[in-house]
């Protein structure tokens, strides 16, 4: 057997090679494992602004913010029933909390107002969404969840507001908040209204469905109730 004389030249470069490849490879687990150290370090700090809005409903209303957490609960159930992987559902669970902080904004005459609204007061209660996404926006990261409470008045039928999206125009997360949302509404005791049955809720829900709210996310929602899953 003849010995190549290039033997010992090509043992050389590809020992070279693997030992580049490795370090190369080593490097880039290290960056990835930087860039999930920066991503969590920002998340954490867009869970403590969110946080800090939370409390500021308190302070504000202390209906709307049991009202944000329920709903907050009850659309990452929804959501979870979607598929939606957990980074999606870790903004609809911030989205639910702070899908009312715009109302912070909105006087406590109208807010507070236990009786039906005038055109105005309608008008201005219906810009909550919109101010909710100004009050987000300079805090960092919090675009997505921004842009879902901004759509969470939304319908698919376009009769929603405050642009009148339709179908898919409006963003998944923003739909499933919408169904969550409706549902609170109906069976939570606000200053105008009584609370509804669940039953009673589902109905109106139904009637609703693939108009004013999200027809899978209602049908989620029924899931969930005929499966006995808390939902208050």
């Amino acid at each position: 057997m003849i010995r190549s004389p290039w033997l010992p030249y090509f043992t050389f470069f590809a020992k070279i090679e693997f030992s580049v490849g490795t370090v190369a490879g080593t490097l880039v687990n290290l960056e990835e494992q930087e860039r999930e150290r920066r991503l969590k370090a920002e998340r954490e700090i867009i869970i403590e602004g969110i946080a800090g809005l939370s409390n500021a409903l308190r302070f504000r209303d202390e209906y709307t913010r049991r009202h944000s957490e329920h709903v907050s609960r009850l659309a990452v159930q929804i959501g979870r029933r979607f598929g939606l992987p957990p980074d999606r559902l870790d903004l609809v669970r911030l989205a639910g909390l702070v899908h009312d902080v715009g109302k912070i904004g909105i006087r406590d005459d109208v807010l507070l107002k236990p009786h039906d609204l005038s055109e105005e007061e309608l008008a201005s209660i219906r810009q909550h969404p919109v101010i909710a996404a100004e009050i987000l926006g300079p805090i960092r990261g919090t675009k997505e969840i921004a842009d879902i409470v901004l759509a969470h008045h939304e319908s698919p039928d376009g009769s929603g507001y405050p642009r009148g999206c339709k179908g898919e125009q409006i963003p998944l997360e923003a739909r499933i908040v919408r169904v969550a949302d409706v549902f609170a509404s109906l069976v939570e005791e606000r200053p105008y209204k009584r609370s509804m049955e669940v039953k009673q809720s589902m109905e109106i829900i139904k009637e609703l469905a693939g108009t004013k709210v999200d027809g899978d996310g209602a049908r989620i929602l029924q899931q969930l109730v005929d499966e006995g899953v808390p939902v208050l």
